[in-house]
C-alpha cells in the first residue's frame, strides 16, 4: 500500500530494536515486496564494527563483513537494489577493514547488483544508549538482567568488545537520559561515573535503568581522517548526516554542520568541489529515483542553495553552532534563507515516486 502510494522503498536496522529479531523469511517477503515496485531497500547492517554483539564471538570472517554479506545475500535473493547504510568503522581496531569492504562493493558491482553505501563527515555517531547490548542481554527482563551471574557475563562481553574494538567508555559521550536527569548531558560515562564514586559499568547500567533502556549516545572513533577522504573521493558513495534535530538533550554535531564540513574537507584535500556537490544533490537523487530534483534543470523544482566556500565555518566545540557561509537557500523555488538572514515561513512539499 505504501509503496502504491508513492513510497520510495523501505529499511531496515538490524542493530536496533524490533529489527534485530526479525526472522529471515519476514526479511525476504518485505524485500520481495519492495522490488516488485522497483524501491531501494536501506540495510543500517547487523554490525558495524570488527567484532559486535549480534554474531558468535569467533567467526571466519570480522562482523563488519558479515553484516555487508547478510545484506548483499538480501539484495541478491530479493532482486531488491541496496543502499548500505552506512559504511562506517566503529572502533580503532576495524578501521583496517575498509579496503575489504570496498571489495565487496565493487565485487558485486561488477557483477551487476545495484548496491551502494554512504558515509558522513565526522568521526562519532549517534546512537542508542543499549547500543552495546548483546542480545541476549537486551532480551532479558529488569529482573533477569539484574541477577549477578548476568551481570558479570555482561560486564565480560563489554570488556571483550573494549579491547578487541579499540573503543572505550570514554568514548561514549550521554545525549540525553531524562528530563529529570540533564546533568549528564555531555559527559562520558568516566566523567559521570567519577563524580558519583561508582564503576564505569555501574554508572553505565544506572543511566540506562534511568533512561528506561531509552537513552541516547555519542559513540567515538568510528571513522578517521584518512577514511573519510577515500569515501569522499569513492564513486559509489554519497553523503548523508545520519542526524536529526532532538527535542532535548545534548544536539548531534551531525545535524547542524556535516554538509559544510564536507565542503571544508574537500577544500583541505584537494577533492573537486563538483564531486562534493553532486554527492549531495544529483547522485543521491538518481539513486533514491526522486523525480524532479537534484538538478538545475528546466522544469525541475528550483531547491537551492547558494554558498560562499571561502567563508565558510563549523565549530566543532559546539554541536548545535549555525554553519557559517550559507548565503541563500531555496525551496521549492521559495526563498527561506537570503543574504543570510531567515526569512520563515514554509516551502516543503511531499516527494513522491511517480
Amino acid at each position: 500500500e505504501a509503496m502504491e502510494g508513492g513510497a520510495f522503498g523501505g529499511s531496515f536496522g538490524f542493530m536496533y530494536e524490533p529489527d534485530r529479531y526479525a526472522q529471515k523469511e519476514e526479511i525476504y517477503a518485505f524485500a520481495r515486496e519492495i522490488a516488485k515496485y522497483d524501491g531501494i531497500v536501506t540495510i543500517h547492517p547487523r554490525a558495524c564494527s570488527i567484532v559486535s554483539a549480534d554474531y558468535p564471538l569467533f567467526t571466519k570472517k570480522s562482523h563488519l563483513e558479515l553484516g555487508l554479506d547478510e545484506a548483499v545475500e538480501i539484495m541478491k535473493e530479493t532482486g531488491c537494489r541496496l543502499e548500505y547504510s552506512h559504511l562506517i568503522f566503529t572502533g580503532q581496531r576495524s578501521w583496517k577493514l575498509l579496503d575489504k569492504m570496498l571489495t565487496t562493493f565493487y565485487r558485486e558491482r561488477f557483477n551487476g547488483y545495484p548496491i551502494a553505501f554512504d558515509n558522513y563527515a565526522f568521526h562519532y555517531g549517534a546512537s542508542v544508549i543499549t547500543v552495546v547490548f548483546p542480545e541476549w542481554y537486551a532480551q532479558l527482563s529488569k529482573e533477569e538482567a539484574a541477577k549477578p551471574a548476568n551481570r558479570r557475563k555482561l560486564e565480560l562481553t563489554i570488556l571483550m568488545y573494549r579491547k578487541v574494538l579499540g573503543i572505550d567508555w570514554d568514548d561514549m559521550v550521554v545525549a540525553y537520559i531524562s528530563d529529570d536527569h540533564p546533568e549528564y548531558e555531555g559527559k562520558t560515562i568516566p566523567q559521570c561515573a567519577e563524580e558519583e564514586g561508582l564503576s564505569y559499568l555501574d554508572m553505565y547500567l544506572k543511566l540506562v535503568d534511568l533512561s528506561n533502556r531509552a537513552g541516547g549516545i555519542y559513540l567515538g572513533k568510528y571513522y578517521n581522517a584518512d577514511i573519510v577522504r577515500r569515501l569522499m573521493n569513492d564513486e559509489l558513495s554519497v553523503f548523508m548526516t545520519d542526524a536529526w534535530v532532538e527535542e532535548k538533550g545534548l544536539q548531534n554535531i551531525a545535524a547542524f554542520q556535516t554538509f559544510p564540513q564536507f565542503f571544508l574537507l574537500a577544500k583541505r584535500d584537494n577533492i573537486p568541489i563538483s564531486k562534493v556537490v553532486r554527492k549531495m544533490t544529483g547522485l543521491t537523487a538518481d539513486r533514491f529515483r526522486i523525480p524532479e530534483r537534484g538538478y538545475l534543470r528546466p522544469g525541475y523544482k528550483a531547491d537551492i542553495t547558494v554558498i560562499d566556500l571561502d567563508s565558510m565555518k563549523v565549530d566543532e566545540s559546539k554541536p548545535d553552532f549555525r554553519p557559517e557561509g550559507i548565503v541563500h537557500v531555496y525551496i521549492n523555488g521559495k526563498a527561506v534563507l537570503e543574504d543570510r538572514e531567515y526569512r520563515g515561513g514554509t516551502a516543503g512539499e511531499v516527494v513522491l515516486k511517480k
